[in-house]
C-alpha cells in the first residue's frame, strides 16, 4: 500500500487525509441469556504468512471461510469477536463494533439468508430453496449475540486535491 500511495501522490498529485466522524454503525452486544460461543481448540487455526500456503486441513485465523447453500450464506470464522465484527461489518455494509466485553478465540458458524440486509454479499445462484433467517436473527439465534443500530466512530478518507496526470 505505501508504494501505491506514493505512486498516486506522484502521478496524480493526490493529497488526502483521514477523518473520524460519527456514522451509522451496528454494535455487537450480548443477547438475553448466555452467548452460544464455542471456544476454539488450541491449534485449530493458523496465522497466515504472506506467500505461505495453508497445509491441507488447516484453517486461517480470523478470516472467514464461506460458501452458499441455495439462497443462504454459510460462514465459519475462527477468531476473536473483534474479527467476527469486521466480517459482519463487510456483510451488513457498515462498521460493527464489538461491545460484548468477551475475549478469547471462538469457532463461530453462521447461516443466514442473502437479502437486502446483507449488501456486502452477492448470491451465487438462485434456487427455490427456503431462505434461512436474516443475518440479525441468525446472530441472535445461533450465537446468542445481537446487532444493535447505533452511531459510532467511522473512519473516512477525504481527498483534498487531485490533478489529471500529464501525458507520458
Amino acid at each position: 500500500m505505501p508504494v501505491l500511495q506514493a505512486l498516486l501522490e506522484d502521478r496524480f498529485k493526490l493529497k488526502l487525509h483521514r477523518e473520524v466522524k460519527h456514522v451509522a454503525v451496528y454494535e455487537l452486544t450480548l443477547s438475553k441469556g448466555s452467548p452460544r460461543l464455542e471456544l476454539a481448540k488450541e491449534g485449530s487455526c493458523v496465522t497466515l504468512v504472506p506467500g505461505s500456503p495453508l497445509e491441507p486441513g488447516q484453517k486461517p485465523c480470523g478470516i472467514p471461510l464461506t460458501g452458499t447453500k441455495g439462497p443462504n450464506l454459510r460462514t465459519e470464522i475462527i477468531g476473536s469477536l473483534d474479527a467476527l465484527s469486521k466480517v459482519l461489518g463487510v456483510t451488513v455494509g457498515r462498521p460493527v463494533i464489538n461491545q460484548t466485553g468477551i475475549t478469547g478465540v471462538f469457532d463461530a458458524h453462521l447461516e443466514f439468508a442473502i437479502d437486502e440486509s446483507t449488501p456486502g454479499v452477492r448470491p451465487m445462484s438462485s434456487t427455490d430453496d427456503t431462505p434461512g433467517p436474516s443475518i440479525f436473527a441468525a446472530v441472535q439465534q445461533q450465537l446468542g449475540l445481537k446487532l444493535v443500530a447505533a452511531k459510532g466512530p467511522g473512519e473516512s478518507i477525504v481527498i483534498d486535491h487531485v490533478e489529471r496526470p500529464s501525458g507520458n
